[in-house]
């Protein structure tokens, strides 16, 4: 518990069949929860193994202003916007990108699938 008193929590999510429908790609069956976490002040972290750039996508729609974390923990992309710029981070559009392992794969930074 925070010194304030008040709990604070934050969510961190996987995308493909708790967020994402297997079949659509979908998030309408999620958009309730997300909703109600977003009315709350909960944030929601994206923790998946997709690339930047399927993770951005969903980023976008969903209106999320909070970090996400790809290809399985490889990296962290925290928004500029609100967010100082980490030491060992390099600057990705909009993002800061912090990578966790010594040579992130270059799929990952640029967003293509990976086989």
């Amino acid at each position: 518990m925070a010194e304030d008193g008040i709990a604070h929590w934050i969510l961190f999510t996987d995308l493909d069949g708790t967020r994402l429908d297997h079949h659509s790609d979908s998030w309408e069956t999620a958009r309730p929860a997300l909703a109600q976490l977003a009315r709350a002040r909960i944030p929601v972290i994206l923790n998946t193994s997709k690339t930047f750039a399927e993770v951005q996508q969903h980023h976008r729609a969903l209106g999320l202003h909070t970090p996400f974390v790809v290809g399985n923990g490889a990296a962290i992309y925290l928004p500029k916007s609100g967010y100082v710029k980490p030491k060992a981070s390099d600057e990705h559009g909009e993002f800061w990108c912090v990578a966790l392992i010594d040579a992130l794969p270059e799929a990952l930074r640029r967003g293509s699938t990976i086989s």
